[in-house]
């Protein structure tokens, strides 16, 4: 499952996307202070859910899910009903 989250995002370069879009913002005068971008590792990421033990049915919900990199990655090795990413630059998720 790793793999395929790794395969998914190969081509993603969400760093290079949040330093556009926070540009955009500035230049738009629009500048939402505070806001970083950082992707999680998903084998690291792997590792920390598996030490809450997420139960079936449980939900998945990640603010700031930037990318959808560990939304994918939860969705990919656990049972969620539902695995949902809320991110506020636009450009992450679109």
């Amino acid at each position: 499952a790793l793999r395929a989250v790794a395969a998914a995002f190969a081509q993603v370069d969400g760093y290079g996307v949040a330093r556009d879009a926070k540009r955009r913002q500035r230049e738009s005068g629009v500048y939402l202070e505070g806001i970083q971008y950082g992707e999680v590792d998903p084998s690291a990421f792997a590792k920390a859910l598996g030490w809450v033990s997420p139960a079936d049915g449980e939900r998945f919900v990640d603010l700031g899910s930037g990318t959808g990199k560990a939304v994918l990655t939860a969705a990919a090795l656990h049972r969620f009903s539902c695995a949902t990413g809320v991110e506020l630059l636009e450009p992450l998720h679109a």
